[in-house]
């Protein structure tokens, strides 16, 4: 059976931020989150952070450093 190591959020949608926020609050909270977005986007940056997503990244960021954060956080 697989485990779920890391989730990834892309915030370049619509995101319902209560529904993850009560997720990353029950059970889910164990799995590291990764949101990435628009930088200009703060309305969701600080929605990702208030809801409990673990790294928030721009689009750039994550693009750039996609193997490292996999690395990083599948092992958390």
């Amino acid at each position: 059976v697989p485990t779920l190591r890391v989730a990834i959020i892309d915030m370049n949608g619509a995101v319902d931020w209560p529904v993850i926020g009560e997720a990353l609050r029950g059970d889910a909270g164990a799995i590291p989150t990764i949101a990435f977005g628009s930088h200009m986007d703060v309305d969701n940056l600080r929605a990702a952070k208030a809801s409990g997503v673990t790294r928030v990244v721009s689009n750039g960021q994550f693009h750039r450093e996609i193997a490292a954060l996999m690395e990083r956080y599948r092992r958390s």
